[in-house]
């Protein structure tokens, strides 16, 4: 009997140590449950704190594409911007061409801060203005927003935006912004050296500048009078008057046609809108900045990329298969009607920067076109439709009062945007033109266009493309 009551009491001790053991697993199970859960809400928090914080930089982006929309809100700590604040985040300086720009004609950005003392900055309080409105609410709020002067060579600024949970958890998102490479458009017509015979220059509301020597024309009746009384009708020019408010001839060197008085070699303006020597007085004086591989890389996220053949067929996106070429005409046609994305780049021959062996023939034909075409390649341009009846608003009536325009219809219009030629601009035909033509390598053909200026490309803000972008490499998370 002692021997069976010992061996119960064994059994009993083991037992109870067996549910002892497991207690202690299922506590440590609990205990280890509890910190997975601890862990993965705290992970969901940081990633939605950096949600927030996103949005917060995403904000700063949308302000510098429509900076009326920019509110009244935060302080500026680097000094209070002049004027009117939603002027804060346009471009403020002047290039050395005198277009706007966000650099002056040194290289230094417009936003000088520091994140101790920056340009702009932004902190929530209890009971202030909620950057993200209802679209976050019970979730978090940004509960900071700077923007301050740029690290990196290129770049307009810096944006640090930190968002917090209800929770208590913060993230904080740095980026380093650049500007679009589609430059201001600063002249209507611009002509690079090349041209074979009169340049065909019926330009409205705008300037024409001409590399080199410029031939105009046989006699001044065969290029625009400048004259401020002139209507602002929208419609073309008739040949016994050819008058416009806006319209100036900026030439590099002399004016071979039509003969000019006055001396030879001199910066004056002849007539008051004929200006030659350009070169001599502004050595800066050229033609737009259009950076190949800049554009490049920039269609190949916010555009349509092209590549070409020396048959003149354009293939999207690279992709060189004979069952997926398209004509010019097809190409663009379906950009202008179908997709959002309105600036096209055709590349050269061999992807590589434009030179003497590697441009194409584009040939062109248009009834209606839109959106911005940078074309690495010769074009011949042909009018081949009638065109659109489009609205247009001319340039501003007073200098100091951008609003002060006039609305206009154009009539037959075949383009509107802008078209520029990395190599040479052939013309056939009287192709209308609301926006701007730039033929690197010159004019040619038997044809006229008639070009109206969109003045609205001189200020660098295109619908539908972002005005700045984040600087590849400079995204930080903390």
């Amino acid at each position: 009997m002692d021997h069976l009551g010992g061996q119960k009491g064994a059994a009993l001790m083991v037992t109870l140590g067996l549910l002892f053991l497991i207690m202690l697993m299922g506590f440590a199970a609990f205990r280890l449950s509890v910190d997975e859960i601890s862990i993965a809400a705290n992970q969901k928090a940081a990633v939605q704190a950096q949600y927030i914080a996103e949005s917060g930089a995403a904000l700063m982006l949308q302000w510098f594409q429509e900076p009326e929309t920019f509110p009244e809100i935060g302080t500026f700590p680097a000094g209070d911007p002049a004027g009117d604040p939603s002027g804060f985040l346009k471009r403020r300086q002047a290039d050395s061409r005198g277009a706007p720009s966000f650099f002056d004609s040194s290289g230094k950005s417009q936003f000088l801060g520091t994140a101790e003392k920056p340009d702009f900055l932004y902190e929530s309080e209890q009971g202030g203005p909620e950057l993200l409105g209802e679209a976050f609410v019970g979730l978090g709020t940004i509960t900071s927003l700077k923007l301050f002067g740029p690290t990196t060579m290129g770049a307009i600024g810096t944006v640090e935006a930190t968002g917090t949970t209800g929770s208590g958890i913060s993230r904080t998102v740095s980026v380093e912004l650049t500007p679009s490479p589609i430059p201001p458009t600063t002249a209507a017509v611009q002509i690079g050296p090349g041209s074979n015979g009169p340049a065909p220059l019926l330009v409205h509301w705008g300037d024409v500048k001409v590399m080199g020597n410029a031939d105009l024309g046989g006699s001044l009746s065969s290029i625009p009078e400048k004259d401020p009384a002139a209507p602002v009708t929208g419609q073309p020019y008739a040949p016994s008057d050819r008058r416009d408010r806006w319209v100036d001839f900026f030439v590099g060197e002399s004016i071979l046609n039509p003969p000019t008085d006055g001396c030879s070699s001199c910066t004056d303006p002849l007539y008051g809108y004929l200006h030659p020597f350009q070169t001599h007085g502004d050595p800066g004086f050229g033609l737009d900045p259009w950076d190949y591989e800049a554009l490049k890389a920039f269609a190949k996220i916010w555009g349509v990329y092209y590549t070409t053949d020396p048959a003149g067929f354009l293939y999207r996106d690279g992709l060189q298969d004979p069952a997926s070429r398209m004509t010019p005409a097809q190409a663009l046609t379906s950009v202008s009607e179908g997709d959002d994305r309105r600036f096209v780049f055709i590349d050269t021959l061999d992807q590589k920067p434009p030179n003497g062996d590697n441009l194409a023939v584009i040939d062109l034909p248009t009834d209606y076109l839109e959106g911005i075409f940078s074309i690495q390649a010769h074009v011949v341009l042909r009018e081949s439709g009638p065109g659109r009846s489009i609205e247009a608003q001319s340039p501003s009536e007073r200098p100091d009062d951008p609003s002060a325009r006039e609305t206009v219809t154009l009539s037959a219009i075949h383009l509107k945007g802008i078209l520029s030629v990395a190599g040479r601009l052939s013309v056939e035909g009287h192709p209308n033109v609301f926006g701007a033509l730039i033929a690197q390598q010159g004019f040619a053909g038997s044809g006229q266009p008639e070009v109206w200026y969109d003045a609205d490309l001189g200020t660098g803000y295109h619908p539908g493309l972002p005005t700045v972008t984040m600087l590849k490499g400079s995204w930080y998370i903390r």
